[in-house]
C-alpha cells in the first residue's frame, strides 16, 4: 500500500522481495496478507512467490499452512519447482506427514527439471523425501 501512495507500481519482484523478508522476520501473517494482495491487484503470483510463502509459514511452525500454499500453488496451476518439492517435502517430513512426503516423492518423479540448480535442489528434495520415508518406518517387534 505504500508503494501504491508514492505512485509506484509494485510488481512480482517487489511482492516477492516483501514476502521473503516477511519469511525471514518469521512475520507469516504478513507473508500470507501479501500474497493475497497480489492476488487483489491482478499480480500473479509465481512459484518464488508460494515458496517465500510456504517458507515462512514453516519456519513459524505452521506445517498446514506450508502444505496449503503447496495446495494452492497447484489449484493456480503454478509449477513447482525443485525447490518447493523440497520444502513442502521437509514440511511433511518434519510434521511427520508421512502420507503426504510419500506422493509428494511421487509427483517429484514426475516433474520435468532443466538446469544444474534444479538438479541440485532435487537431489536434496530425493534425500530429503527417503528420509521423511525412514522417519515413518517402524521397527516391527
Amino acid at each position: 500500500p505504500e508503494m501504491r501512495l508514492r505512485g509506484i507500481d509494485p510488481d512480482i519482484v517487489s511482492y516477492n522481495s516483501v514476502i521473503g523478508a516477511c519469511g525471514r522476520t518469521a512475520r507469516w501473517d504478513d507473508a500470507m496478507s501479501i500474497l493475497e494482495e497480489m492476488r487483489s491487484q491482478h499480480v500473479r503470483p509465481d512459484a518464488s512467490s508460494f515458496n517465500a510463502a510456504m517458507s515462512a509459514c514453516a519456519d513459524s511452525g505452521l506445517w498446514q499452512w506450508a502444505l496449503e500454499f503447496f495446495a494452492d500453488m497447484k489449484r493456480s496451476a503454478v509449477e513447482a519447482d525443485a525447490f518447493t518439492c523440497a520444502a513442502a517435502l521437509t514440511v511433511s517430513q518434519s510434521s511427520q506427514q508421512n502420507p503426504q512426503a510419500v506422493a509428494l516423492f511421487l509427483e517429484l518423479q514426475q516433474q520435468p527439471y532443466q538446469n544444474q540448480g534444479d538438479a541440485r535442489q532435487l537431489q536434496v528434495a530425493y534425500s530429503t523425501s527417503i528420509s521423511a520415508l525412514l522417519v515413518g518406518i517402524r521397527p516391527v517387534s
